[in-house]
């Protein structure tokens, strides 16, 4: 479907600043009623040879990942392969004690309790793990899911008892990917590859692991530095709270998957979208790898993700069947989220 121009000339506004030569830029999906109704590209994948963005662009995901970590969850609890009140030592026996009061369900929903590995491994502890600097993570280069577990399982107790309160933390999904592995007897990229990505189609998302992947048609990552741009690498090996590249092309796929039973039955599907809460009850605002209270407007689930220069942000509006995608290769003011807000209130009048 084609824009007005002069629709389309708004939202090209909100991407003036990404949508100039040599620069970094951003990749954009909308989609309503099963139909992409924009793509639009803005700046380059690679600086050094002036390829540009384009919808087959494949890019970090960060915390957009998680998503796709709740849903294999959800798959093999389909199965009955796992329950999500299974406890932690049921496949970490090596925890200590305190391990038998987290849940699957806990690290879910953000609710465990388990600091933020980011916070055990970065030489400045202060820095909050959602807006940790590119060049902060790239001394953590190589950090692996067993690494984390390893320094996970000899904190002296959680930050809180499990399930009395909801704290955002990268532990939790890395903790679940390795579960995926442990309950299917495949690796977690392995899984997620013949599970999801090959059933729908996805040929360009991959997890990135150990084993080096090769990267499909890379939007390469660029810090401003000296009034120019630093290409940035992605440097971590973790899985399961980010660890995914995709292409807005895929990520269409994966969109249309989520509004009919092709993956999970509807009665998975919508527990899917469904709120999390602690065990008294309280709504925690975050469910199965995604938040639910983000824009404060019509029924939606949201997630950001940020990691180095990589920016990204998907809201799927449930009951319009509309979905916006933002995948930036640098770091922008403002963020994706606020600029998601800007193209829904330009296409949708809020």
């Amino acid at each position: 479907m084609e824009l007005d121009t002069a629709i389309a000339g708004k939202v090209d506004t909100v991407f003036a600043d990404m949508d100039k030569p040599r620069n970094p830029g951003a990749a954009l999906l909308v989609v309503e009623g099963g139909r992409r109704i924009v793509t639009r590209c803005y700046g380059c994948a690679d600086l050094a040879t002036g390829r540009p963005i384009t919808a087959d662009s494949s890019f970090y995901l960060a915390s957009v990942s998680k998503q796709f970590t709740a849903m294999a969850i959800l798959l093999l609890a389909a199965q009955e392969k796992l329950g999500l009140d299974d406890h932690l030592r049921n496949y970490f026996p090596q925890f200590p004690a305190w391990g038998d009061t987290i849940t699957l369900r806990h690290l879910i929903h953000q609710t465990s309790g388990l600091p933020d590995y980011f916070g055990l491994f970065l030489p400045d502890k202060s820095a909050p793990p959602s807006v940790v600097a590119g060049d902060m993570v790239e001394h953590m280069g190589g950090l692996t899911n067993a690494e984390v577990l390893d320094r996970t399982m000899h904190v002296p107790h959680p930050d809180f008892p499990a399930g009395s309160q909801h704290a955002y933390s990268n532990t939790n999904y890395t903790l679940l990917s390795m579960i995926v592995g442990l309950v299917c007897g495949l690796s977690f990229p392995a899984f997620m590859k013949a599970a999801i990505f090959d059933p729908l189609g996805m040929a360009n998302t991959l997890v990135y692991d150990a084993s080096h992947p090769s990267l499909h048609n890379i939007a390469h990552g660029y810090v401003e530095q000296a009034g120019g741009f630093r290409r940035w690498d992605y440097p971590l090996l973790t899985t399961g709270d980010g660890g995914m590249f995709s292409t807005l092309d895929d990520l269409f796929l994966w969109d249309q998957a989520l509004n009919n039973d092709r993956l999970v039955p509807h009665r998975v599907l919508q527990q899917f979208f469904a709120d999390g809460a602690t065990d008294d009850g309280r709504s925690t605002g975050y469910g199965f790898g995604w938040m639910t209270n983000i824009f404060g407007t019509a029924r939606h689930v949201a997630h950001g993700g940020s990691l180095g220069p990589y920016n990204t942000c998907m809201v799927r509006y449930l009951d319009m069947q509309r979905t916006i995608v933002l995948l930036t290769n640098r770091i922008g003011v403002p963020g994706p989220r606020v600029r998601v807000q800007q193209v829904a209130d330009i296409l949708f009048g809020g």
